[in-house]
């Protein structure tokens, strides 16, 4: 590579993927790039999501970035060892039988130390090596005390996700995988939505075991939390 001239600025976006422009294009670009920023934050667009949307450029932000920008964003994020993923928006159908759950899960609990939460609540997963995960599934039921300003759970006795061709992967395999590791998990709910049909992976001694409940006149139970469920119930109104 040759010495920069006056008339050029090196940047370094990545040490092994060095590129360089010319300096005057680059001085327009930053001028361009501060105006923006001076609309953007007259407008109140705030420092904290504008620190966000830096991070996430970088591909990679802490733990206490990716929580500080979800209190400000307007959008969810899931967070995967310091990478962070946007959410998108489920179908009408996704969004009842994940809504039915929690209604009847709280309607028979009431009174109970356990309680269900909604899609808008975090799942804390340690994933070794340091790093961490936080997701939002569409369900859960936990069944130990949570102060009421918190931003997460690490201890969810149960999990619901609602399956979309968009999520299917990603809850078959990945929080699979992720949501095994949790000690107070007993139930993972994996719920269609084309059919009533669930699939369950049931804690077992050391492991978990693989069931399957299919059809209106079938019947969730779940004993870990003392609660029965049809999936008439569960589907009603899925069409």
């Amino acid at each position: 590579m040759t010495n920069p001239t006056s008339t050029q600025v090196f940047i370094r976006a990545n040490p092994n993927y060095p590129w360089s422009i010319p300096a005057e294009i680059f001085v327009e670009w930053w001028s361009h790039f501060l105006s923006m920023l001076e609309r953007l934050q007259a407008q109140g667009f705030s420092a904290t999501r504008f620190h966000m949307a830096l991070a996430l450029a970088h591909h990679r932000i802490s733990k206490d970035e990716y929580l500080q920008g979800e209190l400000a964003s307007e959008i969810r994020h899931e967070y995967v060892a310091g990478n962070v993923y946007a959410m998108s928006g489920g179908t009408l159908n996704h969004q009842r039988i994940a809504g039915n759950f929690s209604y009847l899960v709280k309607r028979q609990l009431s009174g109970n130390l356990c309680f269900p939460t909604g899609s808008d609540f975090k799942l804390h997963v340690p994933l070794g090596g340091g790093e961490e995960a936080f997701y939002y599934p569409d369900g859960m039921i936990i069944c130990v005390p949570v102060p009421g300003d918190a931003l997460f759970t690490d201890s969810p006795s149960v999990i619901l996700e609602v399956l979309s061709p968009t999520t299917r992967r990603n809850d078959e395999v990945q929080k699979f995988r992720d949501y095994l590791t949790i000690p107070t998990l007993q139930t993972y709910i994996l719920a269609e939505t084309e059919s009533p049909f669930l699939t369950l992976h049931r804690r077992d001694g050391a492991g978990f075991r693989r069931e399957s409940l299919s059809g209106p006149d079938a019947v969730l139970d779940l004993p870990e939390v003392g609660i029965s469920i049809s999936l008439a119930e569960l589907y009603q109104d899925v069409r």
